[in-house]
């Protein structure tokens, strides 16, 4: 049974370059500089130089600002895309277990085609947020990804009100850089295995068992000792046999290979990144040579990004972001679950 999902998506934005020196708004002023941290409410400002700070990696906030790490007051926690390509997860939530603390990931179903994960802040769901646009998109291709926030409290998710007060999570995706064209490609392959699978008796042990539990409640045995000493020396495999069905039916292990490969350059005007991947994770099953139609569990799955910057003029920048991802799953007639049960 094989099903295939398309997903495309395209958002823009209009936004200012670090070139302003303030965005002003209702009750608040921000100035971008990368040589001040500026907060201020009703109009009062206050300033703080970083060129006497020693330098840090920048933390991204929401609506593209970044703020050197030193001066964030903000509860956030970030982890950087190229800490994450390593990994061999085919979900981002996945790869995001143990890296953000106070974030808690845990997965509900191993089957690969699907988004098993759920994640809390505090017992909540906080809100996803990609590039600035509030969306439920779910990253496999990590290459595209330049770091993922964490944005805890209320001072950090300020500004999108009420919706963020369960805490953000800030994908910020790559951008080009003006210079010359950059490739890169990508390989990767991984084994992955089952786990807490339960281990059952053999056909010997099982009736050797349920003989000393009925003679401890004072019962006839069930079987005789022909049967045992079948079972155990398997001289009758038909009419004693001893399957381990779990063994017939799961592999110990399947595959996950991703081969991804990006382009990113332009010039001071116009920047752009484009990004690809192909990813197929393999399934569980272990499947019979006499099948004529693939009966495992698995898929394929297409995905390509486009970003692109233009700057209108030195203060105005427009981006364009478009995303898309093809998937094609597969799963026995009965469906996984049914088997797995």
């Amino acid at each position: 049974m094989k099903k295939r999902l398309l997903n495309w998506n395209c958002t823009h934005s209009l936004r200012f370059s670090q070139k302003d020196r303030c965005i002003k708004g209702k009750h608040l002023l921000f100035f971008l500089s990368t040589s001040f941290l500026v907060s201020s409410f009703d109009g009062i400002a206050q300033t703080a130089d970083t060129a006497a700070v020693k330098k840090t990696a920048d933390v991204s906030l929401l609506y593209n600002i970044k703020s050197p790490a030193k001066l964030n007051i903000a509860s956030t926690q970030s982890v950087s895309g190229q800490d994450l390509v390593t990994l061999p997860r085919n979900i981002l939530k996945g790869a995001l277990t143990g890296r953000l603390a106070g974030l808690n990931v845990s997965q509900t179903n191993g089957r690969p085609d699907i988004d098993s994960y759920a994640m809390s802040l505090r017992g909540q769901n906080p809100m996803i947020v990609i590039d600035g646009v509030p969306q439920n998109v779910n990253f496999s291709n990590f290459n595209e990804i330049e770091s993922v926030t964490l944005l805890k409290d209320a001072l950090a998710t300020a500004m999108y009100g009420p919706q963020a007060s369960n805490g953000v999570l800030l994908i910020t995706t790559k951008k080009g850089e003006p210079g010359k064209q950059k490739i890169s490609v990508t390989a990767q392959s991984s084994i992955q295995r089952p786990r807490d699978f339960q281990k059952g008796l053999n056909a010997y042990n099982y009736a050797r068992l349920y003989n000393e539990a009925l003679k401890n409640d004072n019962l006839a045995a069930a079987y005789t000792d022909e049967d045992l000493a079948a079972w155990q020396n398997r001289t009758d495999p038909f009419g004693h046999p001893d399957v381990s069905w779990q063994n017939e039916t799961f592999n110990k292990s399947s595959r996950l290979d991703r081969i991804t490969a990006d382009l990113s350059g332009g010039s001071k005007t116009a920047r752009y990144f484009v990004a690809g991947e192909y990813l197929n994770q393999g399934g569980i099953f272990n499947t019979g040579s006499q099948n004529t139609y693939d009966t495992n569990n698995g898929y394929d799955s297409y995905m390509l990004r486009s970003n692109v910057d233009i700057d209108l003029d030195a203060k105005t920048t427009v981006g364009l972001n478009i995303s898309g991802r093809i998937f094609v799953s597969n799963e026995p007639g009965t469906t996984a679950s049914t088997v797995i049960s």
